[in-house]
């Protein structure tokens, strides 16, 4: 029972550390409009996963693929995901891409990417820059993975053997 106990707080030790959440601001927009954070990473990310709401409320063709999601530091180094009036400069797709997310509703998706520790700009666009009309993005929000620290993982893997060994 004691090593359960302490493996179940270092795995909430490790979990409290294993991820930055963010989220963006509600927002209507129109073709090529956009919205905007700054985040700090305190520590590098092994990749990271959005999800918003989308809904059309004049019926034109702009599909919940059309946004663009941007990661972005002072130096320039971006990373770019979807998209459609600049989607050849994006990194990856998203798995709900093309004509698949033409209805309003919840989509996400999640991406392994190493993102080293720092300051970044998250910037979320509608990437149809002639949508003549503008769409509505709710609930913006995702998370970075963290690396774990090797002090955390080294507990987490202790409290397996206190486990394992606990049980012969």
């Amino acid at each position: 029972m004691k090593a359960l106990i302490t493996a179940g707080a270092v795995l909430a030790i490790a979990g409290a550390a294993s991820a930055t959440d963010f989220t963006l601001p509600d927002s209507t927009l129109a073709g090529g409009e956009s919205v905007s954070v700054a985040i700090t990473l305190p520590v590098d990310a092994t990749g990271f996963s959005i999800g918003f709401d989308y809904d059309e409320p004049v019926a034109d063709a702009s599909w919940a693929s059309d946004v663009q999601f941007i990661i972005s530091d002072a130096g320039g180094a971006v990373y770019t995901v979807g998209g459609f009036t600049n989607a050849g400069d994006a990194d990856m797709g998203w798995a709900f891409d093309g004509s698949g997310s033409t209805n309003p509703g919840f989509y996400s998706d999640s991406f392994t990417v190493a993102i080293p520790a720092g300051d970044y700009t998250l910037t979320f666009v509608n990437d149809w820059a002639t949508d003549p009309n503008p769409n509505v993005y709710s609930n913006i929000a995702g998370s970075f993975d963290k690396i774990p620290t090797p002090g955390a993982a080294g507990l987490l893997g202790l409290a397996g053997l206190a486990a394992v060994r606990r049980r012969r």
